[in-house]
């Protein structure tokens, strides 16, 4: 069961219409934690179906680290596992991201005019990136789709970084309180909620 519980993972590149001459590359990471891969592959959702079929992805993945949610998205984030990151369990002790940062400090000792955003509905993990050096760090709602869909079209209207991240956490949320099952409904609709978040999301790039 665990190899299926998965953070899923959309990057999207794309031009902005005022950078379209210069071919000025942006990226948009939208990570959506705790999907089961078999459950999404039957739900036959169409902005993830559209994307799967028109980008490139792949339900065959395998997990080689800890299967939790900080620990994995530290290793997203720093471009390493918890034996160098040091993150092992959501209490984020034992972190060295001192020595291990996220990317935007890494990627800044390289070009130092880029600018890196995040917006983030998990306040833990939130609190222990504030000194990463993202040049916009927004905290949303926990769970609260919406929200984060409404912000977060708003903040890529209205802003010019080089690398946003966007993170929901309702369908995580939905699993641990009521399983990670189809035949929780809370789960399965927390996962239609956010195929249209993305929806929105492409429409506003």
């Amino acid at each position: 069961m665990i190899r299926k519980i998965a953070i899923f993972i959309l990057i999207i590149f794309y031009l902005d219409s005022s950078n379209a001459i210069a071919g000025k590359r942006k990226v948009l990471l939208i990570g959506i934690d705790g999907v089961r891969s078999d459950i999404l592959m039957n739900m036959h959702l169409y902005n993830f179906e559209f994307l799967s079929k028109n980008g490139f992805g792949t339900f065959q993945s395998y997990h080689r680290d800890i299967c939790i949610s900080a620990p994995s998205w530290s290793s997203i984030l720093c471009g390493v596992y918890h034996t160098k990151h040091g993150i092992v369990d959501n209490s984020f002790q034992g972190k060295n991201y001192k020595n291990y940062p996220m990317l935007p400090v890494m990627a800044k000792n390289i070009d130092p005019n880029l600018k890196f955003g995040m917006y983030m509905e998990w306040e833990r993990f939130y609190n222990n990136s504030l000194s990463m050096e993202w040049d916009e760090l927004r905290l949303g709602k926990m769970a609260d789709t919406k929200k984060t869909v409404v912000e977060s079209k708003d903040w890529l209207k209205n802003s010019d970084l080089d690398f946003y991240f966007i993170y929901f956490g309702a369908v995580d949320y939905w699993g641990h309180r009521l399983g990670f099952s189809k035949w929780n409904p809370c789960y399965k609709n927390a996962l239609k909620d956010v195929d249209k978040g993305i929806s929105e999301l492409l429409s506003a790039l």
